[in-house]
């Protein structure tokens, strides 16, 4: 299905309805895969999703470069004590970088997600999510409500 905000959709077990989506992670666009949920192909994604996304896009650019500085902030606040604790694996899990634009070889885009919301709730809710070094199974994610960074964190803040 082509919806005019959301683009080309489709449903899929168990994924839910996904597609794809543009952002920009230091700089640069980056297509990952867009996922909205969903328990049966019969759901349709809610009004507050479509809203989500569109809200979302029309600032994308600004709203993109916050998501960097707050991976880049999490990165700093993170190090000290990771590099502790990677022992002789610091230099491979948490190298030291320079500056933002290091972050490109510590973090991945992974998705755009926009969940289901809450039963009750109107916020409109985004979560970019990034595979990193220094966390493979829980990765990163920032997560916007109602276009702004409410938390970062491990990818299950989104969940």
């Amino acid at each position: 299905m082509t919806d005019t905000v959301l683009g080309a959709i489709a449903y899929s077990e168990p994924g839910g309805w996904e597609g794809t989506y543009t952002i920009l992670f230091v700089g640069r666009e980056v297509t990952v895969r867009m996922a909205l949920g969903g328990w049966d192909e019969a759901d349709r994604v809610e009004p507050v999703q479509r809203d989500a996304v569109e809200q979302f896009s029309a600032r994308r650019a600004e709203l993109c470069a916050q998501a960097d500085d707050a991976l880049y902030a999490e990165y700093l606040r993170r190090q000290p004590e990771l590099r502790e604790q990677f022992g002789d694996d610091a230099d491979r899990l948490m190298p030291i970088i320079d500056g933002m634009e290091g972050l490109s070889d510590l973090v991945t885009p992974d998705f755009f997600q926009v969940p289901l919301p809450r039963r009750g709730s109107t916020d409109r809710v985004v979560a970019l999510t990034y595979n990193c070094s220094w966390d493979v199974e829980l990765g990163l994610a920032v997560k916007f409500v109602n276009e702004a960074v409410a938390e970062v964190g491990p990818q299950n803040i989104v969940l």
